[in-house]
Formats: structure tokens, sequence, C-alpha cells
């Protein structure tokens, strides 16, 4: 599917929407039901949901409405609550369609509208301003008792909307002509450019007329704040900031009714009692009386549909006079939020502002990111969502915004292996992910912050993820932080992914839990059991290193053969340049490098060296143990206790150089595997190989190592004779297995992972 804007009826649709502010009531609530009606329509005509669209961040946008519907159970007037939920139903129904809906806007039609709402409002405004002055409102403004107040009342009384609300609509539209004229990408000429400040100084001039002080403030601090963001050299954003103040400073002191509201404001604040007149001192009766209301019910607020007649009594009970008298609301929508539904509602709302906030950021997208600071400015001083502009205004943009920021098509790796013991599918995930940064620089690898020492000089730059770690990292963070990026194609290396996390594609090593459950831990067996499958089932294409493997997922899951996809395992470069360690070895041994775990079959190996009777060979096993995964009862310390046994724990690659390099043999005789990393490893170094008689080995490996029977301790150990014995013999296989080095590359396998993610992106 294309995640492009194609369908015209939705841009007219749309368009009809962005006209609300020079609309009356009624027509405000015609257009959305049109909308609503007309995209509902679409929807299920077109069918399906883009999912690079965030489920999680509708969820949090959408919970304010859920948590008013909840306080209307719990509120005595149910008919005021019927008549609030109806009136702020936008808070519900434009998120829930712009996510449902299967189009995207493009940057340009979103700009199209934008332009719509900005031509439409300063049309409005204009008319009104060109009609007031034609009808000699000047003499009147100059016998008027407080001209500012007057100007206000009215500009509000001829639009139609509260003068905070037309104020904010204002802001708005002049943080959107700056980022433009700002934005490098619009190659503006410069007569467009003075036609740019010549809106911004008209509008300017409009808002020293109305003079909202919360609005003249939150433009200040927002293009502060974008200009910082989008601009690199600090000085000048520093030398910005200061023109910057002394302009609006410049303008407030001459604007007599600017100057009046502000005047007002410094009064309040900085003078203890309340000033009788002063509506900005009034605020402290009506902010006291709602943090009161607050103590009473603390937990779960009054319910939407009491609000206003308990902030009245509550006026009355603290002898608010004034405040009773005209019915004040709380005037700050935080209270609103808290008073209707309680703290939880009010905490979640807070952090979906925040959520958006960084969303907007990461996505550069600087128009919706000054709309959210904007809208978090105007809520401290007015009840947003208490009027039907208001509650557009916010549902519509938030929600156009949010749900149509088009994918980048970027690509993401779950790098959870960093946190994990150095194991072949570890090594397999860090070569690979090399590889794949070589091939798209713009990868991002995503892991915990507990990555492990052996791994923090690689060169993914990974992005470290709080908070948790191990599953709950990869179940809940990770997918969480995709949804905030548009839900983006994810690329799992080492067995598990997010369950719930539908755009992956993930790497199924082997299926040893489904093969023989008893070699692990139940409590792992239990979790795989019901993880593998789920993840092969929904995820968008299933990788594995070996066409054993491949067979093994086909046969237990019944998967499709053309989801998955063979991508092998190969000799790590990080081991050809890796310095010798200088640990002392015995001058003859044999060598296994693995995992100390049930079928690994290290006891048949044991019992087979004990049986040769060489007191100068030594048996070397080096590699790690996991109680975690593996069966707690196993221990292989209880068979090795021989003195030519060197049993070494988590070598590094320096070890591992140095243990491969001076073997005569290496011996790996596993019951089961996907592929047999270590083996590769041994004869890229010229050490010669006995490895298990199992398919998958025959597949790989083919004539470059001696097969045994891994059930054969005699056999085993005739056969380990045979090779230290016989250096014909053991020459033989040593050539062979330098060739097998040569036929797997990580290289080769990134290619094909970075073909298929190409795909799935085109496919989108």
């Amino acid at each position: 599917m294309k995640i492009i804007f194609n369908n015209k009826l939705y841009f007219y649709l749309t368009v009809f929407v962005v006209l609300f502010p020079v609309l009356p009531i009624f027509g405000r609530s015609a257009v959305v039901g049109i909308w609503t009606i007309g995209m509902l329509i679409l929807c299920l005509k077109k069918g399906k949901i883009i999912r690079e669209k965030s489920l999680p961040l509708l969820i949090l946008i959408v919970s304010l409405y859920a948590f008013y519907v909840i306080s209307m159970f719990y509120s005595y007037d149910k008919s005021t609550a019927f008549k609030l939920l109806f009136r702020r139903i936008p808070l519900l129904i434009f998120p829930v369609i712009f996510f449902l809906s299967p189009t995207i806007f493009e940057t340009k039609t979103k700009n199209t509208l934008l332009n719509i709402f900005k031509y439409v409002l300063l049309t409005f405004v204009s008319s009104i301003i060109i009609y007031l002055l034609l009808t000699n409102i000047i003499p009147k403004i100059q016998l008027a008792k407080n001209p500012a107040v007057f100007i206000r009342q009215t500009i509000a009384k001829h639009s139609g909307l509260h003068p905070a609300y037309l104020s904010l609509f204002l802001v708005f539209v002049f943080v959107n002509i700056y980022l433009d004229l700002f934005n490098k990408r619009n190659k503006n000429s410069r007569i467009q450019k003075i036609f740019f400040i010549g809106q911004l100084l008209y509008i300017f001039s409009i808002l020293m007329l109305l003079s909202s002080k919360m609005s003249i403030i939150a433009l200040f601090i927002i293009c502060v704040i974008v200009f910082f963001l989008k601009s690199r050299n600090k000085i000048k954003t520093l030398y910005f900031t200061i023109l910057l103040v002394v302009f609006i400073f410049g303008l407030i002191y001459i604007s007599p009714n600017t100057r009046y509201r502000f005047n007002n404001m410094i009064k309040a604040i900085t003078t203890s009692e309340v000033i009788e007149n002063n509506p900005d001192s009034e605020r402290k009766n009506i902010y006291y009386s709602s943090l009161s209301l607050i103590k009473k019910n603390i937990l779960f607020g009054c319910g939407i549909g009491d609000v206003d007649n308990e902030l009245q009594k509550q006026y009355k009970l603290d002898e608010h006079y004034k405040a009773y008298k005209k019915e004040f609301n709380t005037h700050n929508q935080y209270l609103e939020i808290y008073l209707s539904a309680g703290i939880i509602p009010l905490i979640i709302f807070v952090f979906s502002l925040v959520i958006s906030m960084t969303f907007a950021l990461r996505k550069k997208e600087y128009k919706y990111f000054s709309f959210l600071l904007l809208i978090s400015f105007s809520l401290l001083s007015e009840n947003l969502l208490s009027r039907q502009a208001g509650v557009i205004f916010f549902a519509f943009f938030n929600s156009f915004f949010a749900f149509n920021i088009t994918n980048t098509k970027r690509v993401y790796v779950n790098a959870r292996f960093l946190t994990q013991k150095l194991s072949g599918v570890q090594r397999f995930a860090i070569e690979i992910s090399k590889e794949l940064k070589k091939n798209d620089d713009k990868i991002v690898f995503l892991s915990p912050v507990d990555i492990k020492k052996i791994y923090k000089e690689n060169t993914l730059h990974v992005k470290k993820l709080k908070p948790f770690k191990s599953h709950i990292w990869e179940q809940i963070t990770l997918p969480f932080f995709l949804s905030t990026e548009g839900n983006p194609l994810l690329i799992n290396l080492g067995n598990t992914a997010p369950l719930f996390y539908k755009k992956k594609i993930i790497t199924i090593h082997d299926l040893s839990f489904e093969h023989s459950p008893d070699w692990f831990d139940k409590k792992f067996v239990m979790f795989y059991k019901i993880l593998i499958p789920n993840l092969c089932r929904n995820s968008d294409k299933i990788l594995t290193v070996s066409e054993f493997s491949k067979k093994e997922i086909i046969k237990y899951y019944n998967i499709d053969t053309s989801k998955i996809k063979i991508v092998y395992n190969a000799f790590p470069k990080s081991l050809q340049n890796t310095k010798i360690s200088n640990i002392n070895l015995p001058d003859k041994y044999i060598l296994t490098v693995c995992s100390f775990e049930p079928r690994k079959n290290l006891i048949s190996l044991i019992e087979a060296f004990k049986k040769i009777k060489n007191r100068k060979l030594f048996l070397i096993i080096a590699g790690k143990f996991n109680t975690k995964v593996f069966n707690k009862s196993y221990s292989l310390y209880n068979y090795s206790n021989n003195d030519n046994i060197i049993i070494i724990e988590n070598p590094n690659d320096c070890d591992l150089v140095k243990l491969y390099t001076n073997a005569i043999s290496f011996v790996y005789i596993p019951h089961y595997e996907g592929f047999g990393l270590p083996i590769i490893e041994a004869m890229s170094f010229g050490c010669p190989c006995i490895i298990s008689d199992i398919e998958v080995f025959k597949e790989i490996f083919g004539e470059a190592a001696f097969y045994v029977d891994q059930n054969n301790i005699d056999k085993i150990k005739e056969t380990i004779e045979k090779m230290i014995a016989n250096k014909e013999f053991r020459q033989r296989f040593i050539k062979l297995g330098l060739q097998i080095e040569k036929q797997y590359s990580f290289y080769e396998s990134a290619k094909i992972i970075t073909k298929i993610t190409g795909k799935i992106n085109t496919n989108e």
C-alpha cells in the first residue's frame, strides 16, 4: 500500500473542518458531523489501517475522553454531564478517525490545509476590523472607561470567539508562518520572505489589540525554543532571543491596551492580597477555591457534571463572592481535568502531551511540537475544553499532526543481544549488524542500558532505551518506543522479538527446545513454546541459518516456506583481527567451544577422552553455562574430574584465537544444532574438525570435516586418536576446512536482509 494522500474527498472533507473558526456554533457541529460520517464511509471503503500510525499514542490521546465518560457515572448532575460529553466528543472522534484513515496527508497537503486555516482566519479577522473602522469605532474606544476591555469585548462580540481563543488561533498561525519563513527546505524568494514578514507583523499587531497575555508569552517562548532547536549557532540564538525580548517588550510598552493588561498581571503576581477590579488578581481566589475543592476530592474529582456546581459552592464557602456571582470556571484546564475525573487522568493527559512532544521532535515535526507547546501554555490560563471552538481546535490539530506523519522508512534493529553473554547467536547478531550498518548508515540499533563490556567498542552507535531490562524491555519498552517512531520495520536477530509488535523480521536459529525440552529449564521451555510460534505467525519474514532449521520451523509450526529465508552464519571478521591472548595452554590439546548444556553432548566427549591413554594430551572445554536457560540438574563439573581436562568459562575473543590456533583438533559432537558456528571458526584457523553425523552439519560442511556418531563413545575415542596420529589425515581436513570457510559470508547474508527490508518497506 502506498502511504500517500490519494483521496480528494478526504481532502475536501477536511477543508470544511479547518473553516470552523468562522462558523457559528451550529455550523461547527455540522462540519464535524459531516466530516465524521464522510470519513467513516471512506475508512470502511478503503479497509486497511496503516500500521505506521501509533496505537499507543492513540490510546493516550483518547484516554482523557474515556475518563470523562467514567466520571459521568459518579456525577449527580447527569444532564450537565451528557451535555459536556457531547461538546467534547471531538476529543474521541478526531483521533480515532485519523488513526483509522487508510491514507496519510503528504507534507505539501498538510501545509495546504494549514494555509487555508491561516487565510480564512486572517480574512475573517480583517473583515471585522475593517467593519469596525467603517462604523467609526475609534471615538467609542476613546470614550470607553477601559479601552483595552472594550476592544477585546467588541472583537469577541463580532467574531463569536472568546478573545483568548482568537489569540490562540492567531499565535498558531503566526508560528506556522515563522517556521515556513526559516525553513531551509522552502526556497522562498525575497518577495515571499517580505510577504511572510508582513503577515507576522500584521498578526502581532492584532495580538496587541486583543492583548491576551498568555498567548503573547507563549508566542515568545515558542519562537525562542524553535529557533534554538533549528539553529546550530548558539551565539546567534542568544542574540535572537535578546532582540526578540526587546522587540516584544517595546511593543507592549507602546501599546496602551497591552501595557495596561500586563501591568495588571505584574501587580497581581507581586501583591499578596487580591486587588479589586483586577482580573488577574481575582484568579487567586479562583485557584484557591479550586485547590480547596481538589483536597476534598483528591482521587477521583467531583465528576464531569458536578464541577461547576461544586465550584460555586466552594466560592460561596470561601467568601469569594465575585467569582460566585460571575460563575467563574477554574480558568485552568489542568485543574478542571483534576476536578472532573481525578489525579490519574490528569497525569495521563500531561504524559500524553510530553510523549507527543517527544514524538514530534524525533520526527522533526516542529509545527506539531509548537502546537503542543502552545496548547500546554494556554491550558494554564484557560479552560480550552469548555468551549466548542477550543475543543475542535485542540482535538482536530492534535490528531491531524499525530496521525499524518509520513514514515521515513527507517529500519531499526533490536540490539538486546548486546546485553547478553557472547555465544553463537550473539556472534551472528553483532556481525550481521555491522554489515547492515555498512549497507545503510541510517539504520538504528536499540538496546537496554546494561550493555556488556565486551560490546562497548562496537561501531553500531546504539540508542539506549529506558526503563526495564531483558524480556520485559523487549516486550514493553522497545515496542512502545517504536510506536512513537511511527511503527517502523524492526529486525530481530537473536531468536526473540516483541510479541505484539507487528512490523518485524525475526531470526530463529534452531528449535532445540521443541526437539528435546528436557535439555532446558521448564520455565524457559514454557515461555519459548508460547513466544516462538506466535512470533513466526505474526512476523513479516522469518530468517534462519540453515536449510535444516527452515525444515524444522515448517515441521513444528506449519509456516509457509516462502515466508522463511536462509541467511547463513560465517566466520566473524572480528576474530581475524584479534590479538592473541597470553593465557597458558598445554602443548598438546584437543578443543571444543560451546555452551555447557546437555544438547552439546559434552559428557560423551569427556567419557571418550578419558579412554585415551595419552597423559600428554589435554582436552580443553571453552564456553559458558546459563542456569536460567538450561536444565539446572546438568553439571559439567561432575563429569570432568580429570587432571587433563581444562574448563575455561566465558573465554574472550583473544582467548579463542589462541585456543583455535594451537589446537591439534577441534571436536564438536552435539545432538542437535542450527548451524555450528564454532566449527567454521575452527576451520578458519586451520584446525581440523571432528563433528556429529547430523543432517545440518552435512548441509553446511560437506566433506570438510570428519563425521562421527555422537552417541558412540568408542568411535569418538578412535577418531580423536586417528586425527592426532595421522598427519596426512589431519592436513586433508585442514585444507578442506579453509575452502569451506570462504563459502559463507556475513556480507552476503546482510545483503539478503537489506533486500528483504527494502521489499517490506516498498510494499507498505
